[in-house]
């Protein structure tokens, strides 16, 4: 999980169409928010992510659901209050179901930062303090096989692509080859740009890459040779933001 910023809520959604919907749901009882303009702003807001476990809403059979943060069978006058919204993977969305947030603190990402609450412990979420355990209880952040073993997965991709560029580093005549210089360079960009926020478990596999050892290698030999540029600097600042700790 990442903080995820809150943008804009869709111009169809004006106040006359919240009353209207509110209302609707109030007599009638049915899901007045799977609108498409809602949906697709969701997806926007959180690069197409659950907004809890990371994974991706674009896979067939794992189709975006709107999450009610405050559940609409507590509060009913929020069931289409765009503050209250959040894009979820079905999974989340049931093991979320009707907690109340006012008796039961949980993370929300559009207001609270996740790293402040949570750590990794190799490919476990571990909370730090009541709000981190209570959201990884509720929500079941360490699912074995629907999220561990695909994060472990994801991670020892990860790790493999990292120790291969530095195996490139051995090479004493790396320093005089140009190609083998910018390919050391451009390989690690691309590590880097799969650890962004946009991608699927970035928190999980931000903070691995950033406690490696041979990538903390190839960023110094990279900073040594002047190889490392604003952009690369960029991706691994942004990185930082959403690393938990370790």
């Amino acid at each position: 999980m990442i903080k995820i910023e809150r943008i804009a809520r869709p111009e169809k959604l004006t106040e006359d169409v919240v009353r209207v919907l509110t209302e609707k749901y109030r007599q009638t009882k049915r899901a007045v928010w799977n609108k498409d303009y809602i949906k697709e702003k969701l997806l926007e807001m959180t690069h197409h992510k659950c907004c809890y476990c990371e994974t991706s809403l674009d896979v067939s059979g794992n189709y975006m659901e709107v999450e009610h943060f405050y559940p609409k069978s507590c509060f009913p006058d929020r069931v289409v209050d765009w503050a209250n919204l959040l894009p979820s993977c079905k999974r989340c969305n049931i093991k979320k179901g009707d907690i109340n947030p006012e008796k039961i603190s949980l993370i929300n990402p559009t207001i609270n930062d996740p790293k402040q609450h949570f750590k990794l412990d190799r490919f476990r979420i571990k909370g730090i303090d009541e709000v981190g355990k209570n959201t990884i209880k509720s929500l079941n952040l360490n699912d074995l096989e629907k999220l561990m073993l695909v994060r472990m997965k994801i991670a020892e991709a990860l790790i493999n692509k990292i120790e291969d560029i530095n195996d490139l580093l051995e090479d004493t005549g790396v320093k005089q080859n140009t190609m083998k210089c910018l390919r050391i360079r451009n390989s690690l960009h691309d590590i880097l740009e799969a650890v962004q926020p946009n991608k699927n478990y970035s928190a999980t596999l931000s903070s691995i890459l950033l406690n490696d050892e041979n990538y903390n290698n190839i960023k110094q030999w990279l900073q040594e040779e002047q190889l490392w540029d604003n952009e690369l600097d960029n991706m691994d600042a942004v990185a930082n933001d959403i690393a938990l700790k370790i």
